[in-house]
This record gives structure tokens, C-alpha cells and sequence, in this order.
């Protein structure tokens, strides 16, 4: 973009991103805001900072890779009380390092400002920062993803540095090891060499072509592990109904089907192109979405005209991967990994209609309307995160470490078990993972199984004391309610 006083501008434009940087600083606070997948992280965490091994309640944890719990346990392990303030500081600044990577990666590539601009709409997503408030594995996993992207756009062209080739297959091994969706970052890179290959650009590395298949081995013995263990992840991705065994599994077509429904879920990313910013709208709304998908589509497809740049490749299977497997593509929570990616390409649609158009438009306009843009989603971004930061520092439990903000009730009945029940006494829940951390009993998961006798017996088996039931969870009414109902024998 031809803009005047680039020096000025790359001044406001950093400066701006700063004051996002303190934000998410002060968003750190001494709670877990804890999710069912949180509770196994941090579980793990726990474990692996206190020697005893990578488990939760007790049990070897086989499903996801430890990567995550290893990055929690070493903020755990430097934690001197029983907050969990140096967690949430780790995946802030994981965030934080996440965008400074990737501004380093694409700089020479569209310029400082445009690269400045990309970081700020990072900084300013309600959808990056709500997602950076939580014990999870995108955000460090986006960090390892976009560090060996930056490492591999380095490499590859040249491919003179063998350091720089261990360091790519040591990180893109640790993105594997926090998300197995890193598999489509081997994937990436092997087809980049092959295409570089059929192109002459460059020589197929052998060298890194055995690693990264390595790799490959290691996720999928990671994967047989929890299969033999009991849980795998590919299996449940492959379910029709994840962690129901009943419902069978999905055929080529279904996948297809599967594909094209969840392919839906690309107006998401015109949500967070916009911000969520006109949603008070819902006509304005859903064309200015259309809109800069369209513009994010336009500089996906100029950017790859030749299917030339590793980024690209990454982003079409990641995509793939993501509508393929996740049966509702995981709503806002799984495009946090390509949110910087996704305003790459928006940038690079609007340098592309100025350029085409700037002989039968007036700049002016252009620019007006980018600034007006601007202004509309950075206001919309600072007004959501500063209104969800003092909401950050407290708690209707008060100083308890642990909040349950996607459901208090719940947190509350735990609480009320732990005061009102005997120590030996047990459960069955939803989210016992949750619950026992909370109520320091011992709970199980209520089974999705329309058959009874799956829940009889395990109510007989563990001498259950209480049945949780939030008649909220669609899954558990449709396989709970037909499953007590058929329940004819006194369970006194």
C-alpha cells in the first residue's frame, strides 16, 4: 500500500499493538478457568512437575500428546503456591510470541506496515484474546505451528543450513506432540519439496524427507498407544458421534458429507475478519462477512497462484483436516492456530484491489474505507477484551483457584457434594474430570450407550451414590433419559 508518512504510520500501528500487549497482560490472573480438556493438561502438568508421569486421576493419560502439559508443568513446577498465575502468563505470552514470529516471517515478504497491521488485528481479535484466557492447547500449539512455518520459508528455498534443518524437524515435532493436527505440517512440507521437485526450483531433500516420516511414525505410535489404551484419537475422529461406539464409523461418503456441511463453518472466518463487530446487524452483518471472505479468498488465491509457498499448502490441510474430522469444526476455538495466517491473506486481497482498481478507483477511497475498518473492529476488539478483564480477576467462588465459567451451576453442585457427601462416596456425570477435582470424590462418566444395562452396571459396579444429569446436554438427554427410563429394578 502506497501510504504517506510510513514512518509515522509503522510508529501508531506499533504502538497500538503495545497497548493490546498490556491488555492481554492484564488480563493474567491467579484462576483456572478450566474446560474438560483443561482439566487433562493441566492434570498432566501436575504430574509430570511433581516426577510421577504423564497421568490424570491416577491413569496414564492416552489421548492427547503431552507437549501441552509439558509447557504447563514447567510454569507449574517454577509456581511457589497454588494459583495459577504463571500458567495464564505462559499462554499469554505464548500468544504474544505466536504474533511476533510470524511478523518476522512475512516482513520482507508485504512490508512493515502491512505486517504491522496483520499483528495488530491478531492482537485485536475478541477470539484470540478469549481463547488466550484459557489452559489450552491452541495457542501453543499456534506458536510451534507458526515457528516452523517461519523456519521452513527460511530453509527450504536454499536449504543450506543443516542447523536450520534440525531446528525444523524439532519443532514441527513439538507441534505434533501439542495437536496431532501438526501432521499437516509434515504433510506441508513434503508436498512443498515434491512440488519444488517437479518445478526445478530445489532438490528433494532426502535427509528431511526420512525425518519428517519419522515423525509421522512417532504420532501414530503415540495414536496406537491410547487405541490399545482404550482411546485414540484418529478412532474418535472417525466416529459419526464422537465417544459413542454405537454409532458406528464413517465411510468415504460420509466424510464427503461431513466435509461440505462443516465447509459451512468458512463464514466463521468472516466473523472473525469483522469481529463480530456489526452482529447488533444481522443484514450488515452477514454481507460485510461475505464480503471480506471473499477478500481473504481473493489474496489466498494470489498469494498461491502456483501453490508455491509452504503457508499455503499448510493453511488448504489444515482446513481439510479441520472440516473432514470435527463434526461441528470446533465453532471459533480451532481457527485460533490461523488467525494471523487469515488476516495475511485478507492484506493481501485488498493490496490486490488497489492494484487492479487503482486506474478506475480513487485511492482515497480504498483507504478510507480500510480506515474506517480499522477503527470499527480495533474499537470493537478493545471494548470486548477490557470488558472481559475485570471478569478475568474474580470469581463467584471467591479465592478458590478453580472457576467454571461455562457453567457455575455445576461448580456450585460440585462444591455442594464436597461439603454434604462422604469421602467414599461416588457419582456419575458428565465431566467428572471436573467435578473431582472440586468435590475430591471419585466420579464416572455417564455412558452414551442407549442400552441400559450399560448404565445399570456401571451404577452396580462402583456402588454409585449420585447421578448428575444437566438435561442442557443434548448428548447426554439422548442417551440418558431412554437409558434411566428403562431402568425397571429398585436401584435402593
Amino acid at each position: 500500500m502506497l501510504l504517506k508518512n510510513e514512518k509515522l504510520i509503522s510508529i501508531v500501528l506499533f504502538l497500538s499493538a503495545i497497548f493490546f500487549v498490556i491488555l492481554y497482560i492484564s488480563s493474567v490472573n491467579n484462576y483456572w478457568k478450566i474446560t474438560p480438556d483443561s482439566s487433562t493438561y493441566i492434570s498432566g502438568a501436575k504430574t509430570l512437575a511433581s516426577g510421577d508421569g504423564y497421568k490424570e486421576q491416577g491413569k496414564p493419560i492416552t489421548l492427547f500428546p503431552p507437549m501441552t502439559s509439558v509447557v504447563y508443568g514447567i510454569s507449574y513446577y517454577l509456581s511457589n503456591d497454588n494459583s495459577y498465575f504463571l500458567q495464564n502468563l505462559t499462554v499469554t505470552l505464548f500468544a504474544i510470541l505466536s504474533l511476533m514470529t510470524f511478523y518476522y516471517t512475512i516482513r520482507n515478504d508485504i512490508g512493515q506496515i502491512s505486517s504491522l497491521i496483520i499483528i495488530l488485528l491478531s492482537l485485536g481479535s475478541v477470539h484470540l484474546f478469549y481463547e488466550s484466557t484459557f489452559l489450552l492447547s491452541d495457542v501453543i500449539y499456534m506458536f510451534f505451528s507458526l515457528y516452523s512455518l517461519k523456519i521452513a520459508n527460511d530453509y527450504l528455498i536454499k536449504q543450506e543450513n543443516k542447523y536450520d534443518m534440525l531446528l525444523l524437524i524439532f519443532i514441527v515435532l513439538l507441534a505434533c506432540m501439542t495437536r496431532i493436527i501438526g501432521l499437516s505440517l509434515v504433510l506441508s512440507i513434503l508436498i512443498y519439496m515434491s512440488l519444488s521437485r517437479i518445478t526445478g526450483r530445489a532438490r528433494i531433500n532426502m535427509p528431511l524427507v526420512i525425518f519428517m516420516l519419522f515423525i509421522i511414525c512417532i504420532v501414530l505410535l503415540w495414536d496406537y498407544r491410547g487405541y490399545i489404551k482404550g482411546f485414540s484419537n484418529f478412532e474418535i475422529m472417525m466416529q459419526k458421534e464422537a465417544w459413542v461406539d454405537e454409532s458406528g464409523y464413517v465411510n468415504l461418503i460420509d466424510l464427503a458429507s461431513r466435509f461440505v456441511l462443516n465447509s459451512r463453518k468458512l463464514l466463521s472466518i468472516g466473523d472473525i475478519l469483522s469481529n463480530g463487530a456489526l452482529k447488533q446487524i444481522p443484514i450488515l452483518h452477514l454481507v460485510v462477512n461475505i464480503s471480506l471472505l471473499l477478500l481473504c479468498c481473493t489474496g489466498f488465491a494470489i498469494s498461491n497462484r502456483r501453490l508455491n509457498g509452504i503457508t499455503g499448502i499448510y493453511t488448504i490441510l489444515y482446513l481439510i483436516v479441520l472440516f473432514s474430522f470435527h463434526r461441528t469444526a470446533g465453532g471459533y476455538r480451532y481457527f485460533v492456530p490461523i488467525i494471523p495466517i487469515i488476516f495475511f491473506y485478507l492484506v493481501n486481497g485488498v493490496k490486490y484491489l488497489n492494484d487492479r482498481f487503482k486506474e478506475f478507483i480513487n485511492l482515497k477511497y480504498i483507504y478510507f474505507i480500510t480506515i474506517i475498518y480499522l477503527l470499527i473492529y480495533l474499537i470493537h476488539g478493545t471494548t470486548f477484551i477490557m470488558g472481559m478483564i475485570p471478569d478475568e480477576h474474580k470469581s463467584p467462588f471467591g479465592d478458590h483457584p478453580i472457576k467454571y465459567p461455562y457453567n457455575y451451576d455445576t461448580q456450585a453442585l460440585a462444591f455442594f457434594l464436597n461439603e454434604n457427601s462422604r469421602p467414599d462416596e461416588t457419582y456419575v456425570c458428565f465431566h467428572p474430570e471436573i467435578m473431582d477435582l472440586i468435590t475430591r470424590r471419585t466420579g464416572y462418566h455417564i455412558p452414551f450407550s442407549s442400552d441400559p444395562d450399560d448404565l445399570l452396571n456401571l451404577m452396580q459396579k462402583n456402588n454409585i451414590s449420585y447421578v448428575l444429569f444437566d438435561k442442557k446436554k443434548k448428548k447426554l438427554a439422548k442417551f440418558f433419559i431412554p437409558a434411566i427410563s428403562n431402568i425397571t429394578i429398585d436401584l435402593n
